[in-house]
């Protein structure tokens, strides 16, 4: 449900912003062109850096590709668990 989940983001310069954090676990249809560009594109072995809920993991695992996820956040690496990122 949009809407459901905040997420917030507050910088070491004290910038802070908010956005309904559903985009993290939207389909490539709902990505912008860039991002769609670089997972079809994306050839070989591919490293997600920052790989937040896995969206763009699960999209090239879902499509052939061998994908490492990584993240700094053990909350995100959880979610990519629970998600089924290899």
């Amino acid at each position: 449900m949009p809407g459901a989940v905040l997420e917030l983001i507050e910088r070491d310069d004290g910038f802070l912003d908010g956005a309904d954090a559903a985009r993290y676990f939207t389909g490539p249809d709902a990505w912008d062109a860039l991002d769609r560009l670089a997972c079809t594109e994306a050839r070989g072995r591919v490293l997600d850096m920052g790989a937040g809920a896995g969206r763009s993991a699960l999209y090239l695992q879902e499509t052939g590709r061998d994908v490492v996820a990584l993240d700094v956040s053990p909350g995100a690496v959880e979610v990519c668990q629970r998600r089924s990122v290899r």
